[in-house]
């Protein structure tokens, strides 16, 4: 059987996925194959769903952008929530990071996984000719885990570009987001299309 999944992101799943409902935001794949192959095949989970713009390796199609992403994932996966959420390489393509952990936070409950795995800020400028736009300043993660109930399981940051978390949600809360985050996304100078998108303050679209 193939090893999709790269070392060190495998490094970062929860110990035991047999049996879970996934839900990859991003239609994950690299040249040995989908990310999904790997999921049902060697860590034999229950159901695997991807959502992403494009309706590519089965992935779903959703804007990430909008306020009624979450529900739009519900109504395309027929899930209401997923016991492991990967949003491995994602996030920093979405030019709204509100909406983004919102759509997260709300399509998880008590008990479920979440995995960031996000560009940290001044880094892997070449990644903006690739459409990757907003990343995190080091301790972003922490806070938002603070905020919204969530145990911090794994923490690393590999290759010292990415910062990579994976939370265990203790107390399903309503969201939390603070503007200061907002403002603490670093702009990737770099990004390609920066000047054909709605600015990362504006409100959420709706759709």
């Amino acid at each position: 059987m193939n090893i999709i999944i790269p070392p060190l992101e495998r490094e970062m799943l929860p110990n035991d996925l047999r049996g879970k409902t996934v839900l990859d935001f991003g239609a994950k794949a690299n040249a040995r194959g989908t990310y999904r192959e790997e999921y049902l095949n060697r860590y034999e989970v229950k159901d695997y769903h991807c959502c992403d713009l494009l309706e590519e390796h089965g992935a779903v199609t959703v804007d990430l952008r909008s306020e009624t992403a979450a529900q739009t994932i519900r109504n395309k996966t027929g899930k209401k929530y997923f016991d492991f959420l990967a949003n491995v390489g994602t996030s920093e393509h979405v030019s709204i990071q509100r909406t983004f952990y919102q759509a997260v936070h709300k399509l998880s409950q008590r008990g479920s996984y979440i995995l960031h795995w996000t560009p940290l800020a001044e880094k892997m400028l070449w990644h903006g000719a690739h459409g990757s736009l907003w990343h995190c300043q080091p301790d972003f993660h922490e806070k938002l885990a603070e905020a919204n109930g969530y145990e911090i399981i794994k923490r690393s940051f590999p290759r010292d570009e990415i910062s990579a978390v994976l939370y265990h949600v203790v107390q399903k809360r309503p969201f939390q987001w603070k503007k200061e985050w907002t403002d603490s996304f670093w702009k990737n100078p770099q990004y390609k299309d920066f000047d054909k998108i709605q600015a990362h303050k504006t409100e959420a679209i709706e759709l």
